[in-house]
């Protein structure tokens, strides 16, 4: 059975979805639709149109993976689905959240935070974390592992959402030994950071 425009649009309304546009994927938010044609704004392009006919060859319908994501200014937050509300298709408010990890500040699902959880940015250096440790609070150093100001040493250690363990000089810590292996997963054996 195929969808008809109003099923298309109770999954797909406020949604981010990857649209074709001329063999390019632009990840662009669901609208509206005018008559029988589909609505999706980029921040690029602006308004890109399609006919409901040819909307599902294209479109893409995607999640970025469960992690940890270095959005904007706002520091490192952890992206998640809302398994209960599985009946959009494509990442929106109402199915998924991003919470900054360091204050569990709830952040809204928009172009700007989704686009970091899809392509996402992480220090290449040690230089460069300090730096963005120092300029908003913490930082993801992979979709795994995070760092944040500390009162007691020099950064805190996160695994995900849980603070697992502190930096002093080049040594790591760590506080819980069920996570310690993804510690050593990222920072090494020896458990210094370089």
């Amino acid at each position: 059975m195929e969808d008809t425009l109003e099923d298309f649009i109770n999954k797909y309304k406020g949604t981010f979805v990857f649209v074709n546009q001329g063999g390019k994927e632009l990840l662009c938010k669901f609208k509206e639709t005018r008559d029988n044609q589909l609505l999706f704004e980029h921040p690029d392009y602006g308004n890109i149109i399609l006919r409901f006919e040819n909307a599902y060859e294209n479109l893409k319908t995607k999640f970025p993976e469960k992690g940890l994501y270095n959005v904007g200014d706002l520091g490192f937050s952890m992206f998640f689905r809302v398994p209960v509300k599985q009946f959009k298709r494509s990442p929106c408010s109402g199915n998924a959240g991003l919470i900054r990890v360091f204050d569990n500040h709830l952040l809204q699902i928009n172009q700007e935070t989704i686009n970091e959880c899809f392509f996402p940015h992480y220090p290449k250096t040690k230089t460069d974390a300090i730096k963005s440790v120092n300029t908003r609070g913490g930082v993801a150093l992979s979709r795994n592992i995070g760092i944040t100001v500390s009162d007691v040493a020099d950064f805190d250690v996160w695994f995900m959402n849980t603070e697992v363990g502190s930096i002093k000089g080049d040594k790591i810590s760590v506080e819980y030994p069920f996570l310690k292996q993804e510690v050593i997963d990222f920072f090494g054996e020896d458990l210094t950071w370089k």
